[in-house]
């Protein structure tokens, strides 16, 4: 299974649709807009987090401090609920 933007999709493909001659498509026939759907979160990794503070071991290892849970010891591709992206 893929996560897609069905929004998109539908107004790319479906825009000229015979079908449907508005500018964006509400087809009841059409099967982009019948497909079923999940809802879904987008995820912020803790390289991308706000919460995030970086610290290196003795070793040289490279790990985040969560400020907003209180937890260390993650990697930057970890995640979890508390996720924040941060400003560029």
């Amino acid at each position: 299974m893929r996560l897609i933007d069905a929004d998109a999709l539908e107004k790319e493909m479906c825009s000229g649709c015979e079908y449907n001659k508005s500018k964006y498509a509400n087809c009841d026939d059409c099967a982009i807009a019948n497909a079923p759907t999940i809802d879904a979160e987008p995820v912020v990794h803790c390289k991308d987090c706000k919460w995030a503070d970086w610290y290196k071991t003795a070793g040289g290892e490279q790990f985040c401090y969560c400020i907003e849970t209180d937890s260390g010891g993650r990697t930057a591709n970890d995640f979890c609920s508390y996720g924040e992206r941060r400003e560029p």
